[in-house]
């Protein structure tokens, strides 16, 4: 009877213990002792319009924090923030350079493809909760800004609970996605809301855990900044929450390398999944805690017509800049660098295993990359990759300093102070205008 018990509390422990057990796969040589996180989300602007930018973000999407220049006046960083801490990034730059059209001529063929019709860059997004929707769509409906307004179904839930708000930032080439529940919009402004359509692959857009998870999540940030607080008193919104960036792809071999990298350095996989007759199809890649890294999703769907332009056309531009403008030495730079998801690893003593994991991972690979420390000459390694898709990468090994390696220097091409001054940092540089004028 003993033995009979104890086979019985050992089947239990066994499925208990596998019911609970983190979905991330550690790899052999990925140290579990690695903290990551999912931090930023940049995107590369149209020449010249980041102060429109700048007031967009502030006045639709959420608090704008700084506008800086990145050394010289010729390259402009505008950055937003979330409740979670989660940092909303543009980078404008007249030196950049890219292979093929620029990013003016992109952002006005992505503009050109309308909202009447679904096409695959309706999946280049960041998707960021409130829990009180109508401030946020009284200011943009009342301001006709280019948006749309779709329903679905979250996670756990058996009706119709969600509504998003599909804001189309065209310079920026990305939508900027306001996400809630349906009960706190009124029943006139739910009027000019529909569900996903087929065309439109509905699963991408469902939230990654359910309305009354991600709330009490929500919850559990108290704002501490006054001019956070601020913001939200003079605008009526809600500082929202980072929850999801998805990004189109033309086909998963067209981003393989950039999955197996980040499998790879992180031993955590990305979940594939399909739906609407297989003309649906996302590859999920969560890492860390919820509350602080947004889930990551490549998109592909294949229930509308391609789009001319099409993805595909976008990621062979992306590949050339970064063949073509990026260099083994690590010091050249491509407009597309700054069009990237950014993640972060706290590694403690951990720093000479890590760094290396991430660089012979990189060089097995075949990525050319960026190398730059904040401050320049001896600071945290941070590595812009040239990775496969529309968006880069960036990986920030915030707790390991490495030396004689050059800033960021938006004068010039490259972005490398070295290039500009003969020395390690930017002279010069200004970081953040936008509070110094509104002192």
């Amino acid at each position: 009877l003993i033995g009979l018990l104890l086979s019985i509390l050992f089947v239990y422990l066994s499925y208990t213990g596998n019911q609970f057990k983190s979905s991330t796969n550690v790899a052999k040589d990925v140290n579990p002792n690695i903290g990551w996180l999912h931090e930023k989300h940049t995107a590369s602007l149209a020449v010249g319009t980041y102060n429109e930018v700048a007031d967009f973000l502030n006045t639709y999407i959420t608090y704008l924090d700084t506008i800086g220049n990145i050394g010289c006046d010729n390259t402009f960083r505008v950055v937003g923030k979330t409740l979670n801490a989660f940092e909303v990034h543009f980078v404008d730059s007249k030196v950049f350079e890219v292979e093929g059209k620029d990013l003016t001529e992109w952002s006005n063929s992505i503009k050109g493809l309308g909202l009447e019709k679904s096409n695959d860059f309706m999946h280049n997004k960041l998707q960021l909760y409130v829990p009180n929707l109508q401030p946020h769509f009284d200011k943009i409906f009342a301001d006709n800004i280019d948006a749309t307004y779709r329903l679905s179904t979250s996670p756990d839930s058996d009706t119709i609970d969600t509504a998003h708000i599909s804001v189309y930032l065209w310079d920026a080439q990305t939508v900027y996605e306001i996400v809630g529940p349906m009960s706190s919009l009124d029943d006139d402004s739910l009027l000019n809301f529909i569900e996903w359509k087929d065309d439109e692959c509905p699963d991408s857009h469902t939230l990654p855990y359910s309305l009354s998870y991600i709330y009490s999540s929500y919850n559990r940030f108290t704002i501490t900044v006054a001019a956070e607080k601020t913001w939200e008193s003079n605008t009526g919104m809600s500082l929202p929450m980072a929850i999801q960036t998805t990004s189109p792809v033309s086909s998963f071999s067209s981003v393989q390398r950039t999955i197996d990298f980040m499998e790879t350095i992180t031993g955590t996989d990305f979940v594939y999944s399909t739906s609407n007759n297989g003309a649906c199809q996302t590859a999920t890649f969560t890492i860390s805690d919820f509350m602080t890294s947004p889930v990551l999703k490549y998109v592909i769907n294949n229930a509308n017509e391609e789009s001319s332009p099409s993805v595909a056309d976008w990621e062979e531009e992306v590949l050339a800049s970064h063949s073509d403008l990026l260099d083994d030495d690590h010091k050249g730079w491509d407009r597309y660098l700054d069009a990237h998801f950014g993640f972060s690893l706290t590694s403690g003593s951990y720093c000479d295993s890590e760094v290396a994991l991430i660089s012979d991972t990189l060089d097995d690979i075949g990525f050319k990359y960026a190398l730059r420390v904040t401050p320049g000459g001896n600071g945290p390694a941070h590595y812009y990759i040239g990775s496969d898709g529309i968006r880069s990468l960036e990986v920030n090994a915030r707790d390991c300093f490495i030396q004689d390696v050059t800033d960021l220097c938006g004068c010039e091409s490259n972005n490398n102070a070295y290039v500009y001054t003969g020395t390690y940092e930017c002279t010069g540089l200004v970081g953040n205008i936008f509070n110094a004028e509104n002192e």
